[in-house]
């Protein structure tokens, strides 16, 4: 399961181009690392898909109501 995760952050996330006016993640959320330059509307859709697809809940990789906290190393996207 690891291993998916591994090559998921490895890869380039897909971006959907955002609308004039329309606000883009790294504007809404602290702490953005992998899914930069996709609408903040996307953001959560996003991420229950990604733990859906790990079969995780969020805290796997987050602080519980503290998701922009690096205090968890899965959180960590590898360097580029």
């Amino acid at each position: 399961m690891l291993a998916i995760a591994g090559a998921w952050a490895q890869s380039e996330p897909p971006k959907t181009p955002a609308a004039p006016g329309t606000k883009l993640a790294e504007g809404e959320f602290k702490n953005i690392q992998a899914l930069k330059g996709i609408p903040a509307e996307q953001v959560i859709p996003s991420m229950q898909f990604i733990a859906a697809s790990l079969g995780v809940e969020c805290e796997y990789c987050h602080v519980a109501h503290a998701n922009e906290k690096d205090d968890r190393s899965r959180k960590l996207a590898p360097a580029r």
